[in-house]
């Protein structure tokens, strides 16, 4: 089977080692299925083979204990990877901007009798981890995509994509994994020439970057921390909002799964990450050039009297750093995620906004999806129909895949959506009475136990009890 993934973001390389973990070899494909993905920027291999791979511009991602279960059933060693670069929190503490603490919540479960932790890196450090999984010749880097067709409209009856030089090249499956201004999406959704769905932009700016570890308040100096050391910091104000905590740790020995799962007081590493999202009506221009001293005075404008003496020690020291701006995108609820060969996976069909938290997990949730189900499809099909050909085979295959697929994630997704959208709110702006009833309601959530209800939900979500069940194998 010839399978081309557009994007070498996390979502493709994910979704690529996904695919090789659960196709079935056949008889006509005993040499292997050969899958390439396509990346219109380089994509070199990391030079280290393990340690701390950091990236110091860019953002801070977390990973869910969602999306870690599924790493971990994808190959424990590059759970074990993730989680050494990275650093697994079990608490996120949230503040008002005066001081105050509103509560905490889990950001850890048990999952399948594992604890998870949700893990904060560099999206980078995550990056790196699954691309040394990844082999060089499965990636043709330097290829820029310009259209995708389905099979009707190429000709051939098969689908393709076409590259920014005019090559032509054809499968038996095309999946869109990039991202929010996917090509994909436009041939999925009827013309390949344009968005009919063009990426959303939510009204939320964010900023945000890394910092030495020492910007943290405790600093414990290297020393193992206790169960409420260490943990994701999230403050609310009246003009935004403001997160910290550690995105790398320090371990004296080599981690197995178990290890991880049994202690979640890991030592500092040397890297910490920050961001800050308030409410913008517009872009800059020029989001890789920007004035970085009026984007610290806007911090301060908009923290500087924020009582959490950790923000203030962040904002003061950003002058001899890097740091970005992020637009918040999603991508608004498409009528299809697929079309006749074509499946739009990640953010490519549900770009997510950064409060839902579950961007990168939700990668992972559909990069398992469609390669577990296209694996059961392709098993029964030649299990059922010894007589048809491959080709044959295959197209029904994918086709059934893809439907089921959608049925199974797209409500999944959309309910994410829509609580994220909920919170969303919070990072912005507020006249000092909606200040006060925000700290209200987030205090009695925590209070009640209804956050970490949600995230137990959300957390403990069992995705192939699901898909089996779409299967009627359950």
């Amino acid at each position: 089977m010839k399978i081309v993934i557009v994007g070498g973001g996390i979502s493709g390389l994910s979704t690529y080692l996904f695919l090789r973990k659960h196709l079935p070899t056949t008889p006509t494909s005993l040499g292997g299925h050969e899958i390439t993905i396509y990346e219109s920027y380089p994509c070199p291999r990391p030079g280290q083979a393990s340690g701390p791979a950091v990236k110091t511009t860019g953002a801070g991602i977390g990973v869910a204990p969602n999306g870690m279960r599924i790493i971990r059933s994808l190959d424990t060693a590059i759970y074990e990877d993730i989680v050494r670069q990275g650093y697994p929190a079990s608490k996120a503490i949230m503040k008002a901007a005066n001081g105050m603490t509103l509560g905490g919540m889990n950001s850890a479960a048990v999952v399948d009798g594992t604890v998870e932790g949700t893990v904060l890196s560099s999206r980078q450090g995550v990056w790196d981890c699954l691309r040394r999984y990844v082999p060089d010749h499965a990636i043709a880097s330097g290829v820029k995509v310009k259209a995708a067709m389905c099979g009707p409209e190429n000709g051939s009856g098969r689908p393709c994509i076409v590259t920014k030089d005019g090559q032509r090249i054809e499968a038996d499956l095309v999946l869109g994994c990039d991202g929010v201004k996917s090509i994909v999406k436009h041939a999925v959704l009827g013309d390949s020439s344009k968005d009919e769905f063009p990426p959303h932009y939510e009204g939320l700016m964010g900023v945000g970057g890394f910092m030495p570890t020492s910007s943290l308040e405790p600093f414990t100096g290297g020393k193992a921390m206790g169960p409420t050391d260490g943990q994701l910091h999230l403050n609310l104000g009246a003009q935004g909002f403001f997160g910290y905590g550690p995105c790398t740790s320090l371990t004296d020995a080599p981690l197995t799964v178990t290890d991880l799962s049994t202690s979640m007081a890991l030592s500092y590493g040397p890297i910490a990450m920050w961001w800050s999202s308030y409410e913008s009506d517009s872009i800059p221009v020029d989001l890789r050039s920007f004035d970085k001293a009026a984007v610290i005075a806007q911090l301060v404008a908009r923290h500087g009297d924020w009582q959490d003496p950790t923000i203030s020690r962040i904002i003061h020291g950003l002058a001899d750093l890097d740091f970005s701006l992020i637009p918040s995108w999603t991508t608004p609820k498409l009528p299809v995620w697929h079309k006749r060969g074509l499946v739009l996976i990640g953010d490519a069909a549900h770009a997510l906004p950064s409060t839902s938290a579950q961007g990168v997990s939700m990668c992972f949730e559909d990069g398992f999806a469609f390669a577990w189900t296209l694996g059961e499809k392709l098993r029964i099909g030649h299990e059922r129909a010894e007589e048809e050909s491959e080709e044959k085979i295959t197209g029904t295959a994918v086709e059934e895949a893809a439907k089921i697929f959608v049925q199974v994630r797209k409500p999944r997704v959309e309910m994410i959506l829509d609580r994220a959208r909920q919170m969303a709110g919070s990072k912005k702006r507020k006249s000092f009475v909606a200040e006060w009833i925000t700290y209200g309601f987030i205090w009695f959530f925590c209070w009640m136990g209804i956050m970490d209800s949600w995230n137990k939900e959300l957390y403990g979500y069992n995705l192939e009890v699901d898909l089996r069940k779409a299967l009627g194998q359950s």
